[in-house]
């Protein structure tokens, strides 16, 4: 798949041609990219996923406010495309669980 550490160009088998710098691998508390790329927030642990829910409060969460937000601890993150087919990737389902 990808090769090599900090600086060296890498290319994504199978990918499309994608094709990054490759980076660094580090242990901190910070999302790395390549230089160029973006990863905006789309939800995080505890915004509401429906239109009655509380404020999120760390200290004061409750099963009944949790089961209204979005959770925490997610392992799966998938898009399918809408309609179905390879050129329909700009519309389409995001599903994700925790």
């Amino acid at each position: 798949m990808l090769a090599g550490s900090g600086g060296s160009r890498a290319r994504a088998a199978n990918a499309g041609g994608l094709d990054f710098t490759d980076i660094s691998h580090g242990l901190d508390d910070r999302h790395h990219l390549p230089p160029g790329f973006e990863a905006p927030l789309l939800i995080a642990w505890g915004d509401a996923v429906a239109n009655d829910t509380s404020r999120w409060r760390y200290r004061e969460q409750s099963a009944t406010a949790q089961a209204r937000q979005f959770g925490y601890n997610s392992d799966f993150l998938a898009f399918f495309s809408l309609p179905r087919g390879p050129d329909a990737s700009d519309h389409g389902l995001l599903v994700t669980n925790h």
